[in-house]
């Protein structure tokens, strides 16, 4: 199966300049079918905001270098970053909204409307290093992905 998404967390270059991913793949007619996902204001980067108007002005300035704009769903605290979606959201327009997190079922209740698509980052291993997963987070990883598709 070819790949169907690329991925970069910062759509910032050298934290001034766009990144030029989206012009690499609209040049690569093998690459057309290839989604590229943007980080825009994401966590570990130079440009992380937890201020929604932040968050929208970068959304509304990296909107057009992404197929999909990916932003993280939770705040440093731990809590929802509803706020700050709902303003990256809007500030989209027509381009999705992928919201990444370590969500409950009541995040992802609360998060519908919002986030266009859910990227669920739960560690599933049963220690840091095992390679071993832990059978009760993928049980609870899989009732998750099933409520999403009803």
């Amino acid at each position: 199966m070819p790949p169907s998404a690329l991925w970069a967390d910062d759509m910032r270059h050298d934290g001034l300049e766009k990144l030029s991913a989206i012009e690499l793949k609209n040049s690569k007619p093998e690459l057309s079918t290839v989604r590229l996902l943007g980080g825009v204001a994401y966590s570990h980067t130079g440009r992380y905001t937890e201020n929604p108007a932040m968050a929208a002005y970068e959304t509304e300035w990296l909107k057009d270098s992404v197929d999909v704009v990916v932003a993280n769903g939770m705040n440093a605290d731990g809590s929802l970053a509803v706020e700050k979606l709902e303003a990256m959201k809007k500030a989209a327009d027509d381009k999705p909204l992928a919201v990444v997190g370590d969500f409950s079922l009541e995040h992802l209740i609360r998060l519908d409307g919002i986030a266009d698509e859910i990227l669920i980052t739960k560690n599933r291993k049963k220690c840091y290093g095992s390679s071993i997963l832990d059978r009760q987070r993928t049980e609870e990883l899989v009732e998750l992905a099933h409520f999403l598709v009803k």
